[in-house]
C-alpha cells in the first residue's frame, strides 16, 4: 500500500483528518500572527529618501567651495593660453521672472527668450560697392571708458577742482577711491568675466546709482565680460539710469563689444543680440549711443547694417525718436550704412512731418552731383521712399526727383521708380497746419 499524503493548509499548518473534533482541529492548526510594524513599500521608501534635503548653511558652503573650484579650475585654463574653454554651467537654474524687477529672485534671468537665428546672406559685390563710400576723413580716434576715465584724472591732477566737465560727455565725474572699493569691484569684475547665469553681483548692482558710476564700472574691465553679462549689465543700466547715463553706457561699453563680435564672428550670438534688443527700451539712448554714432563713423559695413536694422524692423519705433533719427542720418555725408537704416525706418509705415520729408528728399537729390557709381541699396531705400510717401512730396520735388533718375539709374530699379512718381499727385498744400507739434521739441535734437 501506498504512503498517505498530508494535507496542509495555506499557512503551512497540518490539517487533520476529518475524523478529529473541531476542538483539537483548532489546537493543533498555527495562528496567523498580527505584525508588529506596518509594511513599508520599497517605492514609499525611495520617495522619502528622496525628499531629505540639506540644511541651508551646509549647502551655502558646498556652492562656495564649488564657486572656488571653478574659478580655480578657470585660471589654470587661462595660464595654459585656452581662452577658448568654455567654463562648465552654473550652480543655479534662472528662473523666469519680469524685466525690471527688485526681486533678488529675478537676478538677471538671461534664458528664457525667444529667439531666431538669422543667416545673413550678404552680396560680396554689394558689400564691396558700399565700401567705397567709407568715410575715412576727420574720423574720431576710437577712445573706450578707461582712456576718458584716465584722461579725466590726469586733468583732475592739474586742477584744484575735483569734478570737472567733459566736452563730449557731460557730468563724467572721477573722484578719490579706497584701496578697498578698488579691489572689490575688481573682484568683481573677475566673476562678470565667467558669469553664464543665476544672480549677478550686489556691489554690481548698485553701480548705477553712484555718481562716478563710470570710474566705477571701468575698474570691472567691461572688455572682459563674458557675453552673457553683457546682456546683464544692459537689461540692468537700461532699467535704472537715465537717458543721459544709458547713452554713455550704450556708447561706450555696448557698441564697441557688439561691432568687435560682428567683425570676429560674422554675427551676433544669441545674449548680444538680446543686449541689443534690451538697449532698445530707452529709445533716445539707443538711437544716440549707438545708431547715430555707427553711421557718424564713415566705416559702418553692410553686415553690421543689416544686423543692427533688424532691430528696427522688430522694435516699436515712436514717431517722435524715428522722425529725428531720420532726419539726422539724412543730413550727414553719405555712407551705404545710412541708405539701409533709412530703408528700414521708412518700412515701418510711420506718419511723417513735412520736414522730415523734405529732408529726405534733399538726401537723395544731393546725390545727383557725386560722380561715384551707388550701390543698389541706395536705388532700393528711393524706391522704397517713392512708394509710401509719393503723395507726401511738392510737385518740385517730384520734377528735381525725375531729373535725379535720369543722372542715377538702374537698369530694374529705375522703370518702377519713374512709372511711381509719374502717376502719383503731389503735395501741393504746405501750411503749419500739417505739421505735427511734437516737431519742434528739441528734447531729441542730436
Amino acid at each position: 500500500m501506498g504512503k498517505k499524503n498530508k494535507l496542509k493548509g495555506a499557512v503551512g499548518d497540518t490539517i487533520v483528518g476529518r475524523e478529529a473534533p473541531l476542538d483539537e482541529q483548532i489546537k493543533t492548526s498555527v495562528q496567523a500572527k498580527a505584525r508588529s510594524n506596518l509594511r513599508v513599500k520599497s517605492r514609499d521608501f525611495k520617495r522619502a529618501k528622496d525628499e531629505e534635503f540639506v540644511n541651508g548653511k551646509l549647502s551655502a558652503k558646498v556652492l562656495k567651495q564649488a564657486k572656488k573650484q571653478l574659478l580655480e579650475e578657470d585660471d589654470i585654463e587661462i595660464g595654459n593660453n585656452n581662452k577658448s574653454a568654455v567654463p562648465p554651467p552654473v550652480f543655479s537654474k534662472p528662473t523666469k521672472q519680469k524685466f525690471g524687477s527688485d526681486d533678488e529672485e529675478s537676478d538677471d534671468d538671461v534664458g528664457d527668450y525667444e529667439y531666431e537665428e538669422e543667416v545673413i546672406d550678404i552680396d560680396p559685390e554689394e558689400e564691396e560697392a558700399m565700401a567705397k563710400f567709407y568715410i575715412n576723413d576727420n574720423v574720431e580716434e576710437k577712445r573706450t571708458l578707461y582712456d576718458i576715465i584716465m584722461q579725466k584724472i590726469e586733468m583732475n591732477k592739474e586742477s584744484i577742482q575735483k569734478e570737472v566737465r567733459f566736452q563730449d560727455f557731460d557730468d563724467v565725474t572721477v573722484k578719490e577711491l579706497d584701496a578697498k572699493v578698488i579691489e572689490m569691484f575688481t573682484k568683481v569684475g573677475e566673476v562678470m568675466a565667467h558669469y553664464r547665469s543665476g544672480k549677478i553681483p550686489k556691489a554690481f548692482k548698485i553701480i548705477p546709482s553712484m555718481v562716478n558710476w563710470e570710474q566705477i564700472l571701468a575698474l570691472t574691465n567691461p572688455e572682459n565680460w563674458s557675453d552673457i553679462a553683457y546682456l546683464a549689465a544692459t537689461r540692468l543700466f537700461t532699467a535704472n539710469l537715465n537717458d543721459k547715463m544709458c547713452q554713455r553706457y550704450n556708447y561706450l561699453i555696448l557698441l564697441p563689444r557688439l561691432r568687435e563680435s560682428i567683425s570676429k564672428d560674422k554675427k551676433l550670438n544669441f545674449h548680444l543680440y538680446q543686449a541689443l534688443r534690451k538697449s532698445v527700451f530707452k529709445t533716445a539712448a539707443f538711437f544716440k549711443g549707438i545708431i547715430i554714432p555707427l553711421c557718424e563713423s564713415g566705416t559702418c559695413s553692410l553686415r553690421e547694417a543689416t544686423i543692427f536694422g533688424s532691430v528696427l524692423h522688430k522694435a516699436h519705433i515712436p514717431v517722435m525718436h524715428a522722425s529725428a533719427a531720420m532726419l539726422k542720418i539724412a543730413e550727414m555725408n553719405y555712407s551705404g550704412a545710412n541708405s539701409y537704416f533709412i530703408k528700414a525706418f521708412i518700412e515701418k509705415k510711420m506718419t511723417l512731418p513735412f520736414r522730415v520729408i523734405d529732408g529726405l528728399v534733399f538726401h537723395f537729390l544731393k546725390m545727383e552731383t557725386d560722380t561715384r557709381d551707388l550701390p543698389v541699396l541706395w536705388h532700393q531705400s528711393l524706391l522704397t521712399f517713392i512708394k509710401h510717401y509719393r503723395t507726401d512730396i511738392s510737385s518740385e520735388q517730384r520734377d528735381a526727383l525725375r531729373n535725379l533718375i535720369k543722372v542715377k539709374s538702374h537698369p530694374k530699379i529705375t522703370p518702377e521708380i519713374r512709372n511711381l512718381l509719374i502717376s502719383a499727385e503731389s503735395r501741393n498744400i504746405e501750411s503749419e497746419q500739417n505739421i505735427p507739434d511734437y516737431v519742434y521739441d528739441n528734447s531729441m535734437e542730436f
